[in-house]
């Protein structure tokens, strides 16, 4: 689940400026409830793929997840009463994105509530781009290029 939390994130560090801050949240109980859940919808069939949330953030994970598999997000989110910053970029533990077929989605909505774990929908797979709130961020290649190449281009000056 979403937490208002930046601690130790790549975020904090160098957008922010943090040297030193916090650890990320982390509660041992619902770590090993996620673990366990995902192991469960992993043996059931009930998703295609999981990518943990840790360095970077939701929006490196949603990036990574779209690398892996060439191809596109289009995700509508509602933050509610969270921070935009905390949100993408905080590394807070507990925190995986999944992909599901669509025929299985209510198997796996079910599935989760039993397993008492929080669900938050984000968006659909699908063309090119990578599109949060109707916004283009870039496409797919594009977007992969800057994360592979970006070190090597700026360190070139």
């Amino acid at each position: 689940h979403s937490v208002n939390d930046i601690g130790s994130s790549q975020y904090a560090q160098h957008i922010m400026g943090l040297a030193k801050s916090p650890a990320p949240y982390f509660d041992i109980d619902e770590e090993v409830r996620l673990i366990e859940g995902i192991q469960t919808l992993h043996r059931e069939k009930l998703m295609v793929s999981a990518n943990d949330v840790s360095d970077g953030g939701l929006m490196i994970a949603l990036l990574e997840s779209s690398f892996e598999h060439g191809i596109g997000i289009n995700a509508k989110i509602d933050l509610g009463d969270l921070r935009k910053d905390a949100f993408f970029f905080g590394e807070a533990q507990g925190r995986v994105i999944v992909s599901v077929e669509e025929e299985k989605a209510a198997a796996f909505e079910q599935k989760v509530a039993e397993l008492d774990i929080p669900l938050k929908a984000l968006g659909r797979t699908q063309g090119n781009n990578v599109v949060v709130n109707g916004e283009s961020i870039g496409s797919v290649s594009a977007l992969h290029n800057i994360y592979d190449n970006g070190l090597t281009a700026r360190l070139k000056g």
